[in-house]
């Protein structure tokens, strides 16, 4: 007689809530402070030798904490709940997840925006997805790096 293993589900680690949810209000602030640190020394010397307004760029993440927040909370605790019980061990990883449920941004706003009468949906939905896009990362990385300092000790 053969015996048949049965396939096994993957692993699921528990998430520490409180340090979840530490890491989900502040990540966005905390990477979007990293994030124009870095972007400031290149802006600030285009600026400096163009004299350009480009500087005004490295705050749209600053605005996107406030316009993405309904989504940030939503789609992004969803991401942020898989990654942390697949045990994901880096920032990155975390920026990937937050990038990946942006994609679906479009489409809950289409959704959201068509039943509220809104006179153009797809506007609103692709305006979301292009500043999401690069916003998303940024607050997900941020997100990351708490969440993994916080549980570090945990048996990671």
């Amino acid at each position: 007689m053969t015996e048949t293993s049965e396939p096994t589900a993957p692993a699921r680690y528990p998430i520490d809530t409180s340090a979840f949810l530490f890491a989900l209000i502040l990540g966005p602030f905390w990477g979007t402070l990293v994030a124009i640190a870095i972007a400031l020394i290149p802006i600030g010397l285009l600026s400096l030798t163009t004299g350009s307004e480009i500087g005004v760029y490295a705050l749209i993440p600053v605005f996107g904490i406030a316009f993405g927040a309904p989504l940030y909370l939503t789609l992004g605790t969803i991401a942020f709940v898989l990654a942390a019980r697949a045990r994901a061990n880096s920032a990155w990883i975390y920026a990937l997840a937050a990038f990946l449920a942006n994609l679906f941004s479009p489409l809950v706003l289409y959704l959201f925006a068509n039943a509220s009468r809104v006179p153009d949906p797809a506007s609103i939905s692709l305006f979301y997805l292009g500043f999401g896009s690069a916003c998303a990362p940024i607050y997900g990385w941020g997100f990351g790096s708490i969440y993994i300092n916080f549980t570090k000790g945990d048996a990671r």
